[in-house]
């Protein structure tokens, strides 16, 4: 995991690493799209070795910057839960301040449409050269997925491949750092220098 980590396994290595099985779960059971067909959730599960590396380079580099994220307005980065945090903060703070006006959003499946070259631009700015060798070694192909079916009596049946060429790679350990750093430095950090003003 160390060499993955580091970049230092040969160049067709990482492209390996980065497929992941694609498996489509009914999100509910009763759930239907407009079609009337029942609405899945993909869920990509990355190879293992992919998954320790990741998690050993952005578990460190989300306590190195988690800090400078926040100042930005993306809170719950490097901290242990940090969504259930967030959330009871905010529910605090609404008791605290009756008529307080809060701002969230949420972009609809928006880890799938950062562009693969903003994340790479932000990563050359953060300078952080574990994340940097990481981003190089398992985002600068696109990343193959097998699409599994599953059966209501849970059998797996490999129809096809895909290959991922936008947002983070779903089974990436990384995913939500690299997200989390391309939209702060792209969308809440302007808005926060913006109203400064």
């Amino acid at each position: 995991a160390r060499a993955i980590q580091k970049g230092a396994v040969p160049t067709n290595i990482p492209t390996l690493l980065a497929a992941a099985n694609l498996i489509a779960l009914q999100k509910k059971a009763d759930l239907y799209d407009a079609c009337g067909k029942p609405v899945i959730r993909p869920v990509a599960i990355g190879e293992v070795w992919r998954r320790l590396a990741g998690r050993r380079t952005f578990s460190r580099a989300a306590r190195r910057h988690g800090k400078a994220l926040t100042a930005f307005g993306q809170y719950g980065v490097g901290v242990k839960a940090g969504g259930e945090v967030v959330r009871h903060a905010i529910g605090e703070l609404a008791a605290e301040m009756p008529g307080l006006a809060l701002f969230g959003s949420d972009a609809v499946c928006a880890f799938n449409y950062v562009a693969r070259r903003a994340i790479w631009e932000e990563c050359l700015r953060l300078g952080d050269p574990d994340v940097l060798a990481y981003v190089a070694s398992f985002y600068s192909e696109a990343a193959f997925q097998a699409v599994h079916a599953v059966s209501e009596d849970l059998q797996r049946d490999c129809s096809t491949s895909v290959r991922s060429w936008t947002g983070v790679q779903m089974g990436c350990s990384g995913g939500s750092f690299l997200f989390s750093l391309t939209w702060t430095m792209r969308v809440l950090k302007p808005i926060a220098l913006d109203t400064a003003l």
